[in-house]
């Protein structure tokens, strides 16, 4: 396969995720698909919310908490915590084995999950502690965090308003979005780059970092516009759907409102029965709403990974040739044809007689 620029690998990327999840279209198939690129990188997207929450030096127009808040707040935090934790686990878990999974649907475009979670069982539990290690750093970045914001906090435990916690905000918000950054790139080149290999060849994560940088550290400006492009494209295609499922939903929400008020002004009158008939029907068509909701996300979320996916095999292809040959087989040689001996006239032949 032949290496393509990002912009080039753009155009086969959507086609590609296209053709999986949209080829021979089945609505139960789709969302399965969906579904499992959806865990592989989870449901929303990343959100930066800029803003000056400190317009003074003492910021008067912030609420200040009392002891008896702060202490209820902490213990909800912790409770929150034990809890999250277990479906955390859960979640790194799935994600990590659809990770491969994904991978697997993508390259040889077949929606089946079976073959890539039984195929890739040793590459996924690899990778869910890669994850564990990460997810464990991250709470490590957390509890930092909350201990360099802890002079703030016990400003604001004492009544002393907002303004030392603000400030210490404000001056840590750099090196965390240098964090947030670092990480955004971590992650790019480990689905981009590690996990092909580790799927491929069956690699410890170690070495298909050290082998995988090694080949790719040629072409590191190139990558770099991958990754921003990669970034920038999955924004915009989270961006574009947000805008259609909001409409789409505003939509239904105005139909089954309509139904409702119909309802109500028909049956409402009615008695006992009528009531419930109508409460019913306002709970089902309620419930109703949330699933078309969650299927939008699902499949949104869905679209873009595969989107994702496709990107990196393509992109990546090109540098890593297991990969690249199972992308686009090279075509095999024409079969050998014996070129025709050159004449040569036999030795008892007379030799030519002069016409003159």
């Amino acid at each position: 396969m032949q290496p393509l620029t990002p912009l080039d690998a753009i155009g086969p990327a959507f086609s590609r995720a296209r053709g999986l999840l949209f080829r021979d279209f089945r609505l139960g198939r789709f969302l399965k698909v969906a579904l499992v690129a959806a865990l592989t990188e989870g449901l929303g997207g990343l959100s930066f919310n800029f803003g000056n929450p400190m317009r003074g030096r003492h910021a008067p127009g912030l609420p200040t908490i009392s002891p008896e808040q702060l202490h209820v707040l902490f213990v909800v935090g912790i409770v929150a915590a034990v809890a999250i934790v277990p479906f955390s686990l859960a979640f790194l878990y799935l994600s990590s084995r659809f990770t491969f999974v994904t991978f697997d649907m993508v390259l040889i475009q077949r929606p089946v999950v079976r073959p890539g979670w039984e195929a890739f069982r040793r590459a996924g539990n690899r990778f869910f502690g890669l994850r564990i290690v990460l997810f464990l750093f991250g709470l490590c970045v957390l509890v930092l965090t909350l201990v360099l914001l802890l002079p703030g906090i016990q400003a604001v435990y004492h009544g002393a308003g907002w303004s030392r916690f603000l400030s210490t905000a404000l001056v840590l918000a750099p090196f965390y979005l240098i964090y947030l950054l670092a990480m955004l790139l971590f992650n790019c080149f480990l689905f981009t780059v590690v996990v092909p290999r580790m799927a491929l060849e069956d690699d410890s994560i170690s070495q298909s970092f050290s082998e995988g940088w090694n080949a790719l550290r040629p072409n590191l400006g190139s990558f770099l516009i991958y990754f921003l492009l990669r970034g920038a494209l999955s924004l915009a295609i989270s961006f574009v759907a947000i805008i259609a499922i909001v409409l789409g939903v505003v939509i239904v929400a105005l139909l089954i409102g309509g139904v409702i008020f119909g309802l109500y002004h028909f049956l409402w009158t009615g008695g006992f029965a009528g009531k419930a008939l109508v409460i019913a029907i306002g709970v089902l068509l309620g419930l109703l709403l949330l699933v078309i909701y969650f299927a939008a996300l699902i499949s949104v979320a869905g679209f873009r990974n595969c989107f994702r996916q496709a990107y990196a095999i393509l992109f990546y292809g090109g540098h890593y040739p297991p990969l690249g040959n199972l992308v686009d087989p090279p075509s095999a040689p024409a079969p050998f044809q014996p070129s025709p001996p050159a004449f040569d006239p036999p030795p008892d032949s007379p030799p030519p007689q002069s016409i003159w």
